[in-house]
């Protein structure tokens, strides 16, 4: 199926839209280095949230995004989900839908080579707000450690041949939506961060690493020939880090282009309502695109 024609301003908006994200994205995870990676995802969903208002461009054209965090289940019912975000695509003329399309998101952060990682773990999801009303003991505030990501650095929870490596594999052998990775990483490499932080270490001069969009089946053929437990280091994918995939906001505009992503003709296809339409399916949250060409 040929390509829409999109106008320019439709692209740069969102383009402009998920670079801003990207540089959200990269930022909290250069001056958090250990955040836990659900709070990137939300923070993800959370920037898309201020564009659910239709705006009408230059061209005619009017866009919206739509949101919707679901979160994982994967702590309660020992399933892995495929993916955490979902994406859809839909293209409207007088409220007429004419296309739609959909590809999924598999996110995993950048673990540093010094310094440890806040893990999502079930009994977070037990004890509930009550980690902030009752505090663990902990060093006292001023104490000192650091974080440093490189070229080594690992996608530690991405894991060869585990129970989501399996079901990855089986979903892409089995299904037409493509699956991504999207991995988050500080702003640019290598990268150091001392705790606590300062004015000075709060300035963020280039963000030409950032998140990072690639295709699952590629990373999953890159680590088919690793032992079981590996986890992949940059270097593992690709030779130079500012080659590792899309930048996140040129991915989106490939995904409107149609140059990536299923099309699809009803939201009742199997694979679509599998997603989509089930609280138990296998993603975290959804986020939709609605870009409507003028009545004339």
């Amino acid at each position: 199926m040929s390509p829409l024609p999109i106008p320019s301003d439709v692209i740069r908006w969102f383009r402009s839209v998920f670079a801003q994200c990207n540089k959200k994205l990269a930022r909290t995870m250069s001056l958090v280095p250990n955040v836990a990676e659900p709070s990137l995802d939300m923070a993800f969903i959370d920037h898309l949230t201020q564009y659910s208002a239709p705006e009408i461009l230059k061209s005619g054209w009017t866009v919206r995004i739509d949101t919707h965090f679901l979160g994982g289940l994967r702590h309660f019912y020992g399933k892995w989900e495929v993916a955490d975000i979902g994406l859809l695509v839909h293209y409207r003329r007088n409220g007429k839908l004419l296309r739609s399309k959909a590809a999924v998101l598999q996110s995993k952060r950048l673990y540093p080579t010094a310094g440890p990682v806040k893990e999502d773990m079930r009994i977070d999801y037990e004890i509930g707000f009550a980690r902030l009303a009752d505090p663990e003991p902990a060093p006292p505030l001023y104490s000192q450690s650091s974080f440093r990501f490189d070229e080594n650095s690992r996608y530690q929870a991405l894991v060869a041949h585990d129970d989501q490596f399996n079901a990855i594999k089986q979903w892409i052998g089995q299904n037409k939506v493509p699956v991504f990775y999207q991995f988050y990483n500080p702003a640019s490499l290598p990268w150091e961060q001392t705790f606590p932080l300062t004015k000075e270490s709060r300035k963020i001069r280039s963000y030409d690493f950032a998140t990072r969009i690639v295709r699952a089946s590629e990373v999953l053929t890159q680590l088919s020939a690793k032992p079981k437990n590996y986890s992949p280091s940059i270097l593992d994918l690709a030779p130079d880090p500012k080659s590792l995939g899309w930048r996140l906001e040129s991915f989106i505009v490939d995904l409107l282009r149609c140059r990536e992503g299923h099309i699809f003709q009803d939201i009742g296809e199997s694979e679509i309502f599998s997603l989509f339409n089930r609280r138990s399916g296998p993603i975290a949250a959804a986020v939709g695109f609605s870009v409507e060409m003028p009545a004339e």
